[in-house]
């Protein structure tokens, strides 16, 4: 006998499997954005503070080595939070806009352009990014993953 699922129950299943495939998914399996001229990952921005102080705030004296680069912190706690479970910190997709990355390639995200979704941090290439996301984030996510896992194929 076959089920009929209805669309509540497929969107409602589709969501679980990928608040699954975003709390599980390996962090390391794509390259993290960096700077360019100094390296830091994410601009040299605090990952931490996005959910500690509600901000983007640039990171200062305090670093680690994390997924093959270097990430800067505005303080030793927020250093500490870090080190103790980084794949809650670090951004979706290392970085790279959601957006762009849903919609067939990478563009870097601007750590300026951000939201918390789904206790994750979500950067985006530009403002009018962040809003199409906010219009529909559970497609948006999904077909970057899927887009992401091709175009970062090691």
């Amino acid at each position: 006998m076959v089920k009929i699922v209805s669309s509540w129950g497929r969107r409602s299943l589709g969501a679980i499997l990928l608040t699954l495939a975003m709390a599980f998914a390996p962090a390391t399996a794509q390259p993290v954005v960096t700077d360019a001229v100094t390296g830091f990952a994410i601009f040299g921005y605090d990952p931490v503070a996005y959910f500690a102080d509600g901000q983007p705030r640039e990171g200062r004296d305090y670093e680690a080595d994390w997924a093959g680069v270097t990430w800067r912190f505005a303080n030793d706690g927020n250093r500490q939070a870090f080190l103790e479970a980084p794949t809650v910190y670090a951004p979706l997709f290392g970085g790279y806009c959601a957006v762009a990355l849903a919609r067939g390639y990478a563009a870097e995200g601007d750590p300026n352009f951000w939201i918390i979704y789904r206790n994750r941090l979500v950067l985006f290439h530009t403002e009018a990014n962040r809003q199409l996301f906010t219009t529909d984030p559970d497609t948006f996510l999904a077909q970057a993953a899927q887009t992401s896992a091709s175009i970062f194929r090691h």
